[in-house]
C-alpha cells in the first residue's frame, strides 16, 4: 500500500445510515431522497435494521410495494396542457367544419333570416287578404314565438 493513499470506504448495502442510502438513491436518478424523506418513509412503515441502519434491498422492495399502492399518474406540463388544448381547438374546427357543431351566430343569423322571410310572406298575405287576415295570422305567429321562447316579432 502506498503511503498518502487512503482507500475508498466500503458500505455494507445491507446496514446503511441514512444519509448514505439517500445519497445512494439521489444518485440513481430514481428519485431525490432526502435525510427527511427516509425519516418519512421509515415513519410510514419503511423497513430498518435493529440498530437503526437500512438494508438497500428492503427499503427499495418496501418503496416499490408502496408505490404499487398509488400509481403515480404523470403530473401534465403546461406545454402538454397547451398542446392537449390546441388538439382539442383543432379536432373542434374539423368537427364544425363537417357540419357536427353549429356556432350560436349562426343559428342566430338563421333564424334571423327566417324571421325576415316570414314577415315578408305575411305582408303579401295582408296585401292580398285584407289587414284583418294579416294581423290574425301576425298574432298567431307571435304566439308561437313566445312559446318556443324566441320572442315576439315586435320584440326585436
Amino acid at each position: 500500500m502506498v503511503s498518502g493513499v487512503t482507500q475508498p470506504k466500503t458500505l455494507n448495502f445491507q446496514a446503511l445510515k441514512r444519509l448514505h442510502l439517500a445519497t445512494l438513491i439521489t444518485k440513481t436518478g430514481l428519485t431525490s431522497v432526502t435525510n427527511t424523506t427516509l425519516g418519512n418513509w421509515i415513519a410510514a412503515g419503511c423497513p430498518t435494521n435493529a440498530d437503526g441502519t437500512l438494508n438497500t434491498i428492503y427499503v427499495l422492495a418496501w418503496l416499490a410495494a408502496e408505490r404499487r399502492k398509488k400509481p403515480a399518474r404523470p403530473a401534465a406540463s403546461a406545454i402538454e396542457k397547451l398542446r392537449q388544448a390546441q388538439a382539442e381547438r383543432v379536432e373542434f374546427e374539423l368537427e364544425r367544419r363537417r357540419g357536427e357543431y353549429v356556432l350560436k351566430a349562426d343559428v342566430i343569423e338563421q333564424a334571423r333570416q327566417v324571421g325576415q322571410r316570414i314577415r315578408r310572406r305575411m305582408e303579401m298575405i295582408e296585401k292580398r287578404h285584407g289587414r284583418q287576415v294579416g294581423n290574425d295570422l301576425r298574432e298567431m305567429v307571435d304566439d308561437l314565438c313566445r312559446e318556443l321562447g324566441l320572442g315576439a316579432r315586435d320584440e326585436e
